[in-house]
């Protein structure tokens, strides 16, 4: 079977209703596959991205620490918004993933190249 295309569109913030780790597992199930994966970061959803979580003050577990475990599955291609980070003041340095930030011709140019948008 050809490997699919696969871009996460992440919108949500990490601890809301579809917690940051459910998202997680879908993409390590995917990667296990041999799918291709992308993962693009866009509205709350780059609050992922977020250095120095404390996610333990609100008693869930750090998606911090799951999203650094990707790069040992083979899932590099991790992309952010980068009006969505500018405007939420969001500082990518010391941050869990080496994302490369985006304006919005290249994301759009980015999910034509996909087959399948599983957006979370």
């Amino acid at each position: 079977m050809t490997p699919k295309n696969l871009l996460f569109v992440i919108r949500q913030t990490p601890y809301g209703p579809l917690p940051g780790k459910e998202i997680v597992d879908a993409l390590l199930a995917c990667s296990a596959y041999g799918q291709n994966i992308s993962i693009l970061f866009i509205n709350d959803g780059v609050f992922h991205l977020s250095p120095n979580q404390q996610a333990q003050l609100i008693k869930k577990s750090s998606v911090e620490k799951m999203l650094s475990a990707l790069a040992i599955y083979d899932i590099d291609k991790i992309y952010a918004c980068e009006e969505s980070v500018a405007l939420r003041n969001i500082t990518l340095s010391g941050g869990p993933l080496t994302v490369t930030l985006l304006d919005r011709s290249k994301i759009n140019a980015l999910m034509s190249k996909q087959d399948k948008l599983l957006s979370f």
